[in-house]
C-alpha cells in the first residue's frame, strides 16, 4: 500500500495520480466532497474505513473523511477532486445510440394570392401538420402592408406587422390569420413548405 504521507484541509483541489493496477493509493486529506475529474476506466474509492464504492468519470458527491484509498484494475492516470466544498461536472456522458429526426421540407403547397379589402380580417392557412415553414410576402408595388396573427386578429388585437415590399417566414404547424388596417385592398402571397 502507498501513502503518500500528506495530511491536509483544503478546499476542493484536483489530485492527480498515476495508478497501478491493484496497488492501493492512500491521500490523507480532510473534506466533504469528492469528485472524479478524469478516469479512463472505473476505479474503486473507499472513504475512512468504509466499503469500496465504484465511480468513473464525472461521477462524485458529498462524503466526509479524512483518508481516501483509490484502486483501479488498470494502469492508469486518474485526477480527483478532493476536499470541502462541491463541484458540478457539466461534461455529458451518452451511452448508447442517438437518432435524431429533421423534418425536411419537401413539398411545397402554393396558397396564391390572397385579396384583403379595408377591414377586413381573413384565414391565410389553415393548420397543417407537417408544416415546416410559411413564406408571407407584400410586394413592393402595392400600398400598406397587414396585421398578421392567429383567429381573431382585427383592428382591436393586431398581430405582427408585414410591411409593403417585405417577406417575412413564420415557422409552425399552425392556422395564419391577416387583418388589413388600411382603406385599400392588399394582396398577399403565400407559400407553404413541409415534409409530407
Amino acid at each position: 500500500m502507498f501513502n503518500n504521507n500528506m495530511n491536509i484541509n483544503v478546499s476542493m483541489r484536483d489530485f492527480n495520480l498515476t495508478l497501478v493496477a491493484g496497488v492501493e493509493r492512500v491521500i490523507d486529506v480532510q473534506g466533504n466532497w469528492f469528485h472524479v475529474q478524469n478516469a479512463d476506466s472505473p476505479i474503486k474509492l473507499q472513504f475512512n474505513e468504509s466499503p469500496f464504492v465504484t465511480r468513473e468519470q464525472t461521477q462524485g458527491g458529498a462524503r466526509d473523511y479524512t483518508r481516501v484509498t483509490v484502486l483501479s484494475a488498470l494502469t492508469q492516470n486518474v485526477v480527483l477532486s478532493l476536499g470541502f466544498g462541491q463541484e458540478t461536472d457539466a461534461r455529458t456522458k451518452l451511452v448508447g445510440e442517438v437518432i435524431a429526426t429533421e423534418l425536411v421540407a419537401n413539398t411545397l403547397f402554393n396558397a396564391g394570392e390572397i385579396e384583403l379589402t379595408a377591414g377586413e380580417s381573413k384565414l391565410l392557412v389553415a393548420q397543417r401538420t407537417g408544416r415546416k415553414e410559411t413564406r408571407l410576402n407584400i410586394r413592393s408595388n402595392q400600398e400598406g402592408g397587414l396585421y398578421i396573427g392567429n383567429v381573431g386578429i382585427s383592428d382591436a388585437s393586431k398581430g405582427g406587422f408585414i410591411e409593403q415590399g417585405s417577406t417575412d417566414y413564420i415557422q409552425g404547424t399552425f392556422a395564419i390569420y391577416a387583418f388589413n388596417p388600411n382603406n385599400f385592398t392588399v394582396i398577399i402571397n403565400v407559400l407553404e413548405t413541409a415534409g409530407v
